[in-house]
């Protein structure tokens, strides 16, 4: 008795299971829900218009701190030198979403 339980039981396991597998969309054409697959975030693109530019040190970069270019501020990090503010600046280039800048004067 216990042995036609436990094989009743496992079979309607077994089919409760198999109706939820691949095999049962193939039967039955069901289509499967996936999720929507990850798609990381968009790193930001350099904008290149500002190389060359001469701002000056809005706050004490040490390295990093902020400018002002055209009015704007912006991150800004030094490649090492401390700057104080109200220093005049330009940039060298932009990478990983701050300008790169170093004192006016500085240049060798």
């Amino acid at each position: 008795m216990m042995e036609t339980l436990a094989g009743v039981a496992f079979a309607a396991l077994w089919v409760l299971l198999w109706l939820w597998t691949p095999t049962d969309f193939v039967l039955w054409g069901k289509k499967p829900e996936y999720p929507e697959p990850y798609r990381p975030p968009e790193a930001p693109q350099p904008d290149l218009s500002f190389i060359g530019k001469v701002g000056d040190a809005h706050t004490p970069l040490r390295p990093v701190g902020s400018v002002l270019i055209d009015g704007e501020q912006h991150t800004a990090r030094t490649q090492g030198e401390f700057i104080d503010a109200g220093q005049p600046v330009v940039v060298l280039r932009w990478a990983a979403g701050e300008l790169i800048v170093e004192a006016i004067g500085d240049r060798r």
